[in-house]
């Protein structure tokens, strides 16, 4: 089985996560999941322009990074950020079910 790196998801919301926009992270890649969690809520205080900032760290596979990345997220029926990283796609790649690009800086 190949190591894992995670990459910090961030959804800027309005008040009742009824419009929400992935936000670039400042960090790439981190090699534990715990600092990952650990730079959350620094990282989710610099996002402006959302009342509310959700996020998840996501597991990716090291051969992952080589590729084209993309995020596809939605809310599950229970209100938890579900976030599935895809290999592929256009590098302006937006989907109106919840699918974003996040090229090589955002996490």
């Amino acid at each position: 089985m190949e190591n894992a790196v995670f990459a910090l998801f961030l959804m800027g919301c309005g008040h009742n996560l009824d419009v929400c926009r992935p936000q670039a992270s400042p960090v790439d890649f981190y090699q534990t999941e715990a600092a990952c969690h650990a730079d959350f809520e620094e990282i989710a205080r610099r996002v402006q322009d959302y009342p509310t900032t959700v996020g998840t760290c996501v597991p990716l596979v090291q051969t992952a990074l080589e590729s084209d990345l993309t995020f596809s997220w939605f809310f599950a029926a229970n209100g938890e950020l579900v976030v599935e990283p895809m290999l592929g796609g256009s590098a302006d790649m937006v989907a109106a079910d919840g699918t974003e690009q996040i090229g090589e800086q955002s996490g």
